[in-house]
C-alpha cells in the first residue's frame, strides 16, 4: 500500500499547551505527525496531518479519528486523505487495488519519457470508468499511461 497522509479535524480551540500535549500523546502512540495547525477557515478547530506507511505501522482512518478524539478530549472527524506517490510500479498496483482491479504493469522509456502500460481484463473494467483509472494512474506515476484491455 502507498504512504498516506491522513488529516483529522479536531473540534477544539487551539490552545498551545493542549495542542502540544495532544501531539506528544499521538507520537507516543506511534503516529508520525507531518504537521498540526489551526485551520485558516475555522479558528475553533485543529488539523492534524498523520503519515501512515502500512509497512511500518498499521492503523485505519477510523483509528486516527478515535485516537485524536481521546488525546484532545474533543470531537474529531476525518479530513482529506491523500497518498504519497513515488511513481513506482507498486504505486500503479496500489491504484489498481483501490479500484478493486488486478492488472499487469509494464514500463518503457520512449523518446526519453516514461510510458507505463497497464493491462486489465475488459470484464473487470465494466464497473470502473476508464477515464477515472487513467487519471489516477497518471497522477500516481507522473508518466504517460496507456491502458490496454484484454479479453
Amino acid at each position: 500500500m502507498p504512504t498516506a497522509v491522513v488529516r483529522v479535524i479536531v473540534d477544539a480551540t487551539p490552545d498551545p499547551k493542549r495542542l502540544a500535549g495532544g501531539v506528544a500523546r499521538l507520537r507516543a502512540q506511534g503516529f508520525t505527525l507531518l504537521e498540526h495547525s489551526t485551520r485558516p477557515s475555522d479558528a475553533d478547530s485543529i488539523e492534524i496531518a498523520l503519515l501512515r506507511d502500512d509497512e511500518d505501522f498499521e492503523w485505519s482512518d477510523d483509528d486516527a479519528v478515535s485516537f485524536c478524539q481521546q488525546v484532545f478530549d474533543a470531537p474529531a472527524a476525518l479530513g482529506v486523505t491523500t497518498f504519497v506517490s513515488r511513481g513506482t510500479d507498486d504505486d500503479a498496483r496500489s491504484v489498481l487495488a483501490r479500484f478493486d482491479l488486478v492488472g499487469d504493469v509494464r514500463r518503457a522509456v520512449i523518446e526519453g519519457s516514461d510510458v507505463v502500460t497497464v493491462t486489465v481484463p475488459r470484464a473487470e473494467m465494466r464497473r470502473v470508468p476508464e477515464s477515472r483509472l487513467h487519471t489516477a494512474l497518471e497522477a500516481a506515476l507522473n508518466a504517460e499511461v496507456q491502458i490496454v484491455l484484454t479479453d
